[in-house]
């Protein structure tokens, strides 16, 4: 780093652990001692590779292949004996790759389990292995399979073998898994690949066998059940700020988790890798399996995917000749799939059937999707396959001929049909139903209060609710638990109104569109039909795979009648949720000679065609919720366990590209300056430059204290934390095994300190270093940050580390004197909080010489507002205005106006507006933040008020859709600078936000309570409002009379004269006074309280004020607000939330302001607020700054460069 500064890590050298000068990373990767020892390149061979031999036999296997792309990052974990999931399209070379893995591990001694889904694969697979031993050259190798169709002797041979433990490596099905799980467990196998997971885990059962053949005991499993249980509770706490019960259950948590770590670390368990590309694990063994492997299998990618989708509207009696004209135009090569489940299949499968005839007669040959008709259909003996539209058939996941299947056809939407009662009893969808049904805000906020109900309870708890409900257990058996039984008779009745009423509707329309369900009355039942994403993903992927080196393409026609049209919306939307580009096209505008020439063009002359080409990178964000949030743009990621870092996985295409994304969370800085003895407070300055000592973050487990220095927690003295040096760890490793990393953490001083830190962090392991901004978390953000990479901006990065050592100086210094002075050891100072201090110190002081009295009326018809007035304690008016019955108002004056809406907010603003709602800062910033980081608002760190093209399309996309183009005026207001106004990155109001996230189409990583909802609400409207022309109104002023005596005056907008944004804000309007030049206005109520005509601050007001002063930023203003509090220094009133200095903090503000005042005075604040602008501009030298900081604080003096020697000791 050039400049002032030159940092310092503690144990942060890559090669030796030691202590390293961030100049040493940047020149070299590790530290001048490592330079002198002649190993650097050597281990950084070992770190870069780490595939051993495995390369050079995989060549041998494969017959002169090497390891690739995708193939080298799998094979870097296997050989490291890590759990391990394989995600890509078939001929990627997973199967090559774990057959050679099989070997290669068998020849070292241990013993492997490979678990295929049918019996011809199983023979396949058999084959395989042993002609890539016999090309290995491996003898020995005690290679067995078991096949249900051979002999009883050969069956009972084999299973003697594995009864023993005579095998090296055991080729079995599924079914095998399941009849003889206790056998497979008792031969201890090392390792256990399954080829489809899906087929192994499809039951809890199955899973239960797994995890005990992987060597995991039933008391672990117990652990691991109540660890789930408890990760559940502390959520819900968390979420409603149940600080006391969070922190309980904190340490109940903490004691379970060390226990199933050290029975862990104490069993020996078998490898488990997976190849599969859309796992489905549900219920409560499926989450058990991820916790104890450390590994989702469940991850869901479309990436590999070269289709264009499309559907026909049909009339009933339309189908067969529509279908049968078709297929005679794309000729053979294709499946048709029955939807199994559709309420009308019986309609459908006639009208095949008299389309198969016809078929039939024009010369096609047909036959079921067996695996001997696909044989045939590859040879060319068959022309087309019939089969069903079903998750786990044959048809649709047991199929792999790229060559002979150009196209699918389904007949009937793949949906799953449920019975209405069953849906509305899953409390998720009875809200996505009743928010269809809500007429009212009173409705609306019933719909909230449920949803609120529902996040008290646990998954098992939700569970038993839905079965009770549709009679699966009585309800006697939830009376054990009263609480959850009082919550049941609420939710009850719920389900009770929205059936009956939903039933009603269905009564009179027989169909109802909601979103991405349909409801349907059929037969004189009720249904929903529910899309099946994964069903049509799988099916109609049987046309698109890699054949050779290029993906094929493919067509899917979808048929359905007219009448269920939006059960093809519904599909589009849902699986938009995985692939933002999907769309569905109306067949009929389609040009099927194109399509047949591309199908038939990625079909043949494969040897010339170019290959795909891969790239895998590293994605490091800061949170975990911004990791999954971008990961779920290109599906469902797997997520992996690295320690206690957790990573997000997914493979996607992007152009001709594969790019294999593992995304990764700080969860924030990752160093933080030492409180150690180094320097003075952890900075040295020497030579001409400032050297910050900065060391790993841990985070007390128990109390939540963050901490450098020790071995145990500060404040409680817990041995029990977290340690950011897992997560340095856990980002070397990626980084060793990856092309590219990409930094993505967000787009402020204070993410460029942390990007500059993970910079350092892989430096020696990966030169592809980038750093990326993402200004709201979509899609089209992300892809445009890949596309505009940079370097890491050092200026910024002074910039902070110049903050935060300016902090560090004048804060420790003043908080240590105060300490001293007071023998208090939480008393704290800064040169930003100090002033603000100072701000509510001087408002209360104006507050108390401003006391009076304020009388509150409480207005009836029209007005029906409280009007209040302030006088003096003494006045002798107050008497006779207690006794008031009516207020008389007279017209003095009226005029028309303008009112122009407000911009989109700034952070200052949205704290504001957020304290009226009586959320915190820090609340209001922290849920701001999640939104932020769930996707569904930009960045809220922001003083701009920039709307972006993208963020005007949003907003004409909604005004659009609710017919409010008149009144629209898209405004960018401003120029484009560093970041955008804070608006919503979707065009939908709260009411559609809830539909969304109900089915599913939004998929947000975090639970949203009302307070997010309630944040959410006020950004949407702030900004829809902004993209709306200004209204004129009549504004009329009336003088407030109490019989003779003027009270004062009020303003009433009393007509409109063009309409604007009020229509969208519903700005009140008393119509019925505009030609009133007089009127009494009855008095319901006059009460009288003390008051101030100076009204103490809340959060909100000191805000504004501050930034106002140029005090703080909008990344600090809540930080700085709730340090005071936490000090000590103020309190916030129960009722009112305003802001009430203490005694104490009367007494530290006087002391600090009459020493420091060239520190701790606005103005001085301002200058150094204004400083780290010059610093990040290029425009001053941060020393001078510092030392100048430093002579006033008579610091230089204690000094006295100590620690020189040790720092030139690291130094070249």
């Amino acid at each position: 780093m050039s400049g002032a500064f030159n940092p310092l890590y503690k144990g942060f050298c890559p090669v030796c652990g030691g202590d390293i000068l961030s100049s040493e990373v940047e020149l070299r990767g590790f530290c001048s001692r490592c330079a002198n020892s002649g190993l650097t390149s050597i281990l950084r061979d070992i770190a870069s590779s780490g595939l051993g031999d495995f390369e050079e036999f995989f060549k041998r296997a494969s017959n002169g292949l090497s390891v690739w792309g995708a193939q080298k990052i799998w094979a870097k974990r296997l050989v490291s004996g890590e759990n391990t999931v394989l995600i890509a399209p078939t001929g990627m070379g997973k199967t090559t790759l774990l057959i050679i893995y099989s070997l290669y591990a068998a020849r070292r001694g241990k013993r492997v389990v490979y678990i295929t889904p049918t019996r011809t694969l199983l023979t396949q697979i058999h084959r395989r292995l042993v002609e890539a031993a016999e090309r290995a050259g491996i003898n020995g190798v005690n290679l067995i399979a078991y096949d249900s169709s051979m002999s009883k002797k050969k069956r009972e041979e084999v299973l003697s073998r594995i009864e023993k433990g005579e095998y090296s490596i055991l080729v079995a099905t599924n079914g095998f898994l399941s009849r003889k799980s206790e056998l497979l467990s008792r031969s201890r196998p090392d390792i256990v690949i399954a080829d489809d997971v899906d087929s192994v885990v499809r039951s809890e059962k199955n899973v239960l066998r797994l995890l005990r053949i992987l060597g995991y005991s039933d008391e672990v499993i117990e652990l691991a059940k109540k660890r789930i249980s408890l990760l559940w509770r502390l959520m819900v706490n968390k979420a409603f700020n149940n600080n006391d019960k969070y922190a309980e259950l904190v340490k109940e948590y903490i004691e379970v988790d060390s226990l199933i770590e050290k029975t862990l670390s104490s069993t020996r368990h078998a490898q488990f890798i997976v190849a599969s590309a859309t796992g489905r694990m549900k219920g409560l063994m499926g989450r058990i399996l991820k916790e104890l492997l450390h590994v989702d299998i469940s991850g869901v990618t479309i990436y590999g995917r070269d289709v264009t989708d499309t559907y026909m509207l049909i009339k009933p009696g339309e189908l067969h000749e529509e279908l049968a004209r078709i297929i005679e135009k794309l000729g053979p090569g294709g499946i048709i799939y029955m939807a199994p489940h559709h309420p009308f299949k019986n309609m459908l499968k006639e009208e095949l059937d008299k389309a198969v005839n016809i078929l039939a007669d024009k010369g096609f040959r047909i036959g079921e999707a067996t695996p001997g008709n696909v044989a045939r259909l590859i040879k060319g003996e068959l022309d087309l396959l019939t089969g069903s539209a079903s998750y786990y058939g044959s048809s649709v996941r047991g199929i792999d001929a790229p060559e002979a299947i150009r196209y699918v056809v389904f007949i009937g939407s793949p949906v799953f049909a449920t019975s209405l009662e069953s849906l509305l009893a899953n409390p998720g969808m009875m809200i996505r139903v009743l928010l269809e049904l809500v007429d009212s805000n009173d409705a609306r906020s019933r719909v909230l209060e449920l949803r609120r109900l529902l996040y008290t309870l646990t998954p098992g708890e939700v569970r038993l609710v839905k079965l009770t409900l549709t009679g699966k257990i009585p309800e006697e058996a939830l009376q054990a638990s009263e609480k959850l039984y009082s919550k049941y008779q609420v939710i009850k009745q719920y389900y009770r109104e929205t059936l009956e009423r939903t039933r009603s509707i269905l009564d009179e329309k027989e169909i109802m569109d909601i979103g991405t369900l349909t409801l349907v009355k059929a037969g004189g039942d009720y249904y929903a039909l529910i899309p099946d994403v994964m069903t049509y993903i799988q099916a109609s992927g049987r046309t698109s795979r890699l054949y050779g080196s290029r993906m094929t393409h493919g067509l899917s026609i979808v048929f359905e009648y007219r009448a269920l049209h939006n059960t093809i919306k519904g599909l589009e939307a849902r699986l938009k949720g995985l692939n933002k580009e999907l769309v569905f096209i109306d067949l009929t505008s389609v040009d099927l000679d194109s399509e047949i020439k591309a199908i038939e063009s990625t079909r043949r002359n494969n040897d010339s065609s170019p290959g795909m080409s891969y790239r895998s990178i590293l994605v490091v964000v800061e949170s975990p919720t911004k990791a999954k949030t971008i990961a779920r743009f290109f599906g469902k990621p797997v997520a992996r366990k690295l320690g206690d870092v957790t990573v997000y996985e997914i493979p996607v295409k992007i152009g001709g590209e594969i790019i294999h994304l593992n995304i990764v969370p700080t969860r924030g800085h990752i160093f933080d300056l030492t409180t150690g003895e180094e320097g003075y407070y952890g900075v040295v300055i020497a030579d001409n430059r400032v050297t910050p000592v900065y060391e790993y973050i841990k985070k007390c487990r128990l109390c939540g204290t963050q901490f450098t220095t020790g071995d145990h927690c500060p404040r409680c003295g817990s041995r029990l934390f977290s340690d950011s040096r897992t997560i340095v760890a856990a980002l070397r490793k990626i980084a060793g095994e990856v092309d590219e990393v990409y930094i993505a953490t967000d787009p402020d001083i204070e993410g460029e300190k942390i990007a500059y830190d993970v910079y350092l962090a892989v430096k020696y392991y990966n030169e592809k270093v980038w750093r990326i901004e993402l200004h709201e978390i979509t899609l089209q953000e992300f892809l445009k940050a890949i596309n505009n990479k940079r370097s890491i901006n050092q200026r910024l990065v002074e910039g902070e580390i110049y903050r935060r050592v300016l902090d560090r100086l004048v804060g420790f210094k003043l908080s240590q004197e105060l300490q001293a002075i007071y023998g208090l050891r939480f008393l704290g100072a800064g040169r930003v909080q100090t002033p603000t201090l100072g701000l509510v110190i001087d408002r209360y002081e104006e507050y108390v010489r401003s006391k009076c009295k304020k009388i509150r009326f409480k207005l009836g018809s029209p007005l029906n507002i409280i009007y209040s007035v302030f006088m003096e304690k003494n006045s002798e008016v107050i008497r006779e205005l207690k006794t008031a019955k009516m207020l008389k108002l007279v017209r003095v004056g009226r005029e028309i106006v303008t009112i122009t809406p407000k911009p989109p907010y700034t952070t200052d603003e949205l704290l504001s507006d957020a304290a009226k709602l009586n959320l915190h800062t820090g609340v209001a910033m922290s849920i701001a933040q999640q939104l932020f980081e769930a996707g569904l608002i930009t960045y809220h760190r922001t003083d701009s008020r920039y709307v972006s093209n993208t963020g005007i399309g949003i907003a004409m996309k909604y005004i659009e859709g609710k017919k409010l183009e008149d009144y629209a005026r898209p405004s960018h207001w401003g120029s484009p600078g560093t970041h955008e106004a804070i608006r919503p990155v979707y065009p939908y109001d709260l009411d559609d936000l809830l539909k969304a996230v109900s089915e599913g189409v939004v998929n947000t990583v975090i639970p949203l309570t009302g307070l997010h909802l309630k944040l959410y609400d006020l950004i949407f409207k702030r900004f829809i409002s902004s993209q709306l022309k200004p209204f004129k109104a009549v504004k009329s002023i009336y003088a407030v009379y109490f019989n003779e005596f003027k009270l004062g005056e009020i303003e009433l907008l009393t007509n409109i004269i063009e309409e604007g944004f009020n229509v969208f804000e519903k700005t009140r309007v008393y119509r019925e006074l505009d030609a009133v030049e007089s009127i009494e206005v009855p008095v319901e109520e006059v009460s009288v309280v003390d008051s101030s005509k100076s009204p103490l601050f809340t959060e909100g007001e000191l805000v504004s004020l501050m930034k106002k002063l140029g005090l703080g930023r909008p990344s600090t203003y809540s930080k700085i607000i709730e340090s005071i509090k936490r000090h000590g220094y103020v309190f916030v009133s129960k009722k009112r939330l305003k802001l009430i200095p203490s005694k104490r903090g009367i007494e530290v503000y006087g002391y600090l302001r009459d020493r420091y005042p060239e520190l701790v005075s606005i103005e001085a604040t301002r200058r150094l607020e204004e400083s780290i602008d010059k610093i990040i501009n290029g425009e001053a030298d941060a020393l001078v700054y510092l030392t100048d900081i430093g002579s006033r604080l008579n610091m230089f003096h204690s000094i006295n460069m100590v620690n020189r020697g040790d720092f030139a000791s690291t130094s070249s």
